[in-house]
């Protein structure tokens, strides 16, 4: 099934090779964040666009900004949602 969960570009202050250049959101207080169409992620991106950012930009300290929030899909499987767990707190 294709699944659709949120990610955030990052513009970082002083850029290194070692930084990803993306931060991906597939958790939400401990629970699978992910929606069934790009229409609906797009929809909560919308509702929640300042609470993510002020969570993405204080995840890095400071050291990176968020830069642009975007909807991507994957396969879901049940494994695939722990790869690059991230959760969000606010």
């Amino acid at each position: 099934m294709k699944v659709f969960y949120i990610i955030v570009t990052l513009l970082w202050h002083s850029p290194a090779p070692s930084n990803d250049p993306s931060f991906q959101i597939t958790h939400l207080n401990g629970k699978p964040l992910f929606f069934t169409s790009k229409e609906a992620c797009l929809k909560h991106v919308s509702e929640n666009r300042k609470y993510i950012r002020m969570f993405v930009d204080s995840y890095y300290e400071g050291k990176a900004t968020s830069n642009n929030i975007v909807c991507d899909s994957f396969e879901f499987t049940p494994v695939s949602l722990g790869k690059g767990k991230y959760e969000r707190h606010i």
